[in-house]
């Protein structure tokens, strides 16, 4: 059996476009394959939000499925994934009850409709808002003389349900050959090993063919920007690859499924090799860096260099992502700013080849602070906002995007934000920073620590030193160079690991104090080991410090914060449904 997998990249609503590209794919290999395989949500895209809640979406999406799609699948069996209303479609007040569903087409008909039967409903799943599961029931066709079955992206996830459908299949369609598993399944730094195995297991256990089709491109959450990376994947009976379809770009590729399978005609289960952790996060960030502004239409990607580490890889990644004349560099230095992190600012400009454009904002801040104080002295305040560190601090750092967004309307660009994941839950930033406003936060869901190995590796990946060595060796430590906060008041290779314990598996204080106890800590959060060299105090009261400060006011900075990109497991943002007001202790 031939089988094209058809890793498209659908733009969220485009409906018409998308539609384009799906003819585009069917008229090149209609006859020439048995069966043409497109992503799940092929037509809408996936994160549609309240578009699925409109009849008129819903209505256009389902006249171009029927009217272009259907009609081009002539000689091949084509399989799409659209979403299509139920019976009745719509529920007693008046909301749409929809299906996720895969569409067979073949000879300009449909042939048959798979509606999907789990609904992922966990981090930024939210498929239970909008759709309603199918029933249950097994929809199966016939190419090229083998038994093709259909499911959609979390039927198979098994190990999460209390079916496992792919068996079920089999047992009730014993002349099964293959299973078609259409996807829209988003990216993270470990999840495509996971899903290989996943699919091996699968495949070997059952013995079926399973044809892995996910979808690429960007999409969004409001607060969260998500990343689907493709990487497509033919797993014969036996558990080996017959094919993996490339990571973060477009690719349509016909394979051919011998009815027999040979046990040596490719890989076997679990030698495949992967990129490593950083090189996989890289792929990500500058593939959504690229995205985001060609779909957004902004011309260029505006950074704020302050010489530290974080704006340091932001920049280097959007200089990798969309070359260096679509990147704009600024300093914005103050009194507070010593000159060894000027310094680095300028030798990582130099490094990337992008002139630094420096904006002081001495002048800027002295104006306003003269003015603050004059209205305290008419008040007959007792002391003047100009002695108060932190309010210097903050007419500082929202001074720099004050400048930063007009910037913007100048250069025609739109800020690339700087935040990391510690700094994030930790809460330091100041309401409307110029290192957490802007576009999205490319690294937002990234450690301290997973910074400083992505720093050693950026480098590595060049050949040369791009990031300054001293950002991530322990030579100079992380600095804010404000007013009240000349170096940030942390051990990050603690509170590192411990913002992600809380962020990425809900843990509490109880539950860290424990973990601690039993060394049972999630080992890539704390390089090394070191943690348990700590004094149970000194641990205990940094868990304290880092429950108390992720709560209440830094999930309010965060709600205000740019969207953040998702690359962990669980990230903060929309899909972690944190609540401001929280008397929970932990």
């Amino acid at each position: 059996m031939r089988i094209t997998l058809a890793q498209i990249e659908p733009v969220t609503g485009d409906l018409e476009g998308n539609c384009a590209r799906i003819l585009e794919v069917i008229r090149e290999h209609d006859g020439n394959s048995d069966v043409i395989v497109f992503p799940e949500m092929a037509v809408t895209g996936y994160n549609c939000g309240s578009d699925f809640e409109s009849e008129e979406f819903i209505r256009e999406a389902t006249e171009l499925l029927e009217g272009v799609v259907v009609p081009a699948a002539q000689r091949s069996f084509v399989v799409v994934g659209c979403p299509l209303k139920g019976h009745p479609g719509t529920e007693r007040n008046g909301a749409i009850r929809l299906h996720n569903s895969a569409v067979i087409a073949h000879h300009a008909s449909i042939q048959g409709i798979y509606n999907k039967y789990y609904l992922a409903n966990d981090s930024h799943h939210e498929d239970r808002k909008y759709f309603i599961p199918g029933d249950g029931q097994f929809v199966t066709f016939e190419a090229d003389s083998q038994l093709c079955g259909l499911l959609i992206c979390e039927d198979i996830w098994s190990h999460d349900h209390d079916r496992d459908l792919i068996e079920e299949m089999k047992r009730v369609h014993p002349a099964l050959n293959t299973v078609i598993v259409i996807n829209y399944s988003y990216f993270t730094y470990e999840k495509q090993p996971y899903r290989l195995k996943l699919l091996q297991e699968h495949a070997a256990a059952k013995q079926v063919n399973l044809v892995y089709v996910n979808a690429v491109g960007i999409g969004d959450i409001v607060k969260n920007i998500i990343c689907y990376d493709g990487g497509s994947w033919v797993i014969n009976s036996c558990g080996r690859v017959l094919a993996r379809l490339p990571e973060f770009k477009e690719a349509v590729e016909t394979i051919e499924i011998p009815a027999v399978p040979q046990d040596n005609q490719a890989e076997p289960v679990g030698c495949r090799n992967f990129d490593g952790k950083c090189s996989r996060l890289w792929g990500a960030i500058c593939f959504t860096i690229r995205r985001m502004y060609d779909l957004m239409g902004i011309e260029r990607a505006q950074v704020h260099v302050s010489g530290g580490l974080d704006s340091a890889i932001v920049a280097a990644a959007a200089v990798d992502a969309l070359g260096k004349e679509r990147t704009i560099l600024i300093t914005n230095p103050s009194q507070y700013n010593g000159e060894e992190l000027l310094d680095t600012g300028r030798r990582l400009a130099d490094s990337l080849n992008v002139p630094l454009h420096s904006v002081p904002i001495s002048a800027f801040s002295s104006a306003v602070l003269e003015d603050m104080d004059a209205d305290a002295l008419r008040s007959g305040a007792a002391s003047l906002p100009s002695q108060i560190g932190m309010v210097k601090s903050t007419v500082d750092a929202v001074g720099r995007t004050m400048i930063g967004l007009a910037e913007c309307h100048f250069n025609r660009s739109a800020v690339l934000a700087t935040g990391n994941h510690t700094e994030n839950v930790l809460g330091w930033a100041n309401f409307h920073d110029i290192g957490s406003i802007g576009l999205f936060q490319p690294i937002g869901d990234l450690t301290k620590t997973e910074l400083f190995e992505l720093a050693g590796w950026i480098n590595e990946k060049f050949t040369r030193e791009i990031i300054p060595k001293e950002l991530y060796d322990g030579t100079i430590k992380p600095a804010a160079e404000l007013a009240d906060a000349r170096e940030d008041p942390f051990d990050y290779y603690l509170v590192s690991g411990i913002c992600a314990e809380i962020i990425r598996h809900r843990k509490t204080r109880k539950q860290l104090y424990s973990d601690w106890q039993k060394r049972t800590l999630t080992a890539d959060y704390f390089p090394g080991d070191t943690v348990y060299e700590y004094e149970e105090a000194v641990w205990q009261d940094t868990v304290d410090m880092c429950w108390r400060r992720s709560r209440t006011a830094s999930v309010y900075k965060s709600a205000q914060a740019a969207p953040i990109l998702m690359l962990s497991p669980r990230s903060r943002g929309f899909s972690s449904r944190e609540t401001i007001i929280t008397r929970y202790k932990g």
